[in-house]
């Protein structure tokens, strides 16, 4: 069975993203896909948001602002852990299964906003969990994933229901 196989044996979407990437996961845990695009209401079935930047609004200020030029009130709007964001997506993915990842030696406002983002859903009912991996930085946690035996990629495919011991490499080079 090769990858794309096994992708066939999933029913629903699962998210992973990184930083920014971890912001537009949390993003898509709010949007009413069956009410937009007519998809099952369970669509979404889990999130791994790896060092999600859950809160946009300090960056306003600093050069990653620079050639977006956001307002203090668009920053507020695209941030997922504001009350209305984290409402819908609580409404929304009362059923998935959310894993907020960092790292060890990822800045501490990544480690606060992993912790006050799964506070707020775990609260809300979510299943919603969060781990720091030890040892690694911001970069190296997504680097990794592609490896089989690192502890997020079986994690990851863990919440999938995908067997967590697979040998990619085997496969690819099939």
């Amino acid at each position: 069975m090769n990858a794309s196989d096994k992708c066939k044996l999933v029913i629903g979407f699962y998210i992973v993203g990184h930083s920014a990437g971890g912001q537009l996961g949390a993003m898509m845990l709010s949007v009413d896909w069956s009410e937009k695009y007519g998809l099952p209401k369970d669509f979404i079935k889990g999130a791994c948001l790896v060092s999600g930047v859950f809160d946009v609004r300090p960056l306003v200020g600093s050069y990653v602002n620079e050639p977006l030029h956001m307002t203090d009130e668009q920053a507020y709007q695209v941030s997922p852990i504001i009350p209305t964001n984290l409402s819908e997506a609580i409404r929304l993915c009362p059923r998935c299964k959310i894993i907020n990842v960092c790292g060890e030696h990822d800045p501490p406002i990544f480690h606060q906003m992993m912790r006050d983002y799964t506070k707020e859903l775990s609260k809300g009912g979510v299943d919603a969990t969060c781990e720091v991996i030890p040892g690694l930085d911001h970069f190296e946690l997504i680097e990794r994933l592609s490896e089989a035996e690192y502890s997020l990629t079986q994690t990851v495919l863990g919440m999938m229901s995908l067997p967590a011991k697979n040998n990619l490499a085997t496969e690819q080079s099939m």
